[in-house]
């Protein structure tokens, strides 16, 4: 569905997750909704089992949005369950 990178947040000085999803699948106008509040939904919520959100955007192309998180490190979940 998209991509997460780590990226340097330059602001604050900081680690972060980006998710980005598939440019084709925000020509979905559903899927951009659903993705937008995706954000606000996590965004609101605060658990240590729930990774953070700290912004939302798109850029002036309405085929680009992302997600900023709190990057998480550690072994990936594939590797935990072979």
């Amino acid at each position: 569905m998209g991509d997460v990178w780590q990226a340097q947040d330059t602001v604050l000085g900081r680690d972060v997750a980006v998710k980005i999803p598939l440019p084709a699948l925000l020509h979905d106008a559903g899927f951009a909704a659903r993705f937008h509040t995706e954000a606000r939904v996590l965004a609101a919520l605060s658990h240590p089992g729930i990774v953070s959100v700290y912004d939302y955007g798109q850029t002036d192309d309405p085929r680009t949005a992302f997600l900023v998180m709190e990057l998480i490190t550690g072994r990936p979940l594939s590797e935990l369950l072979d």
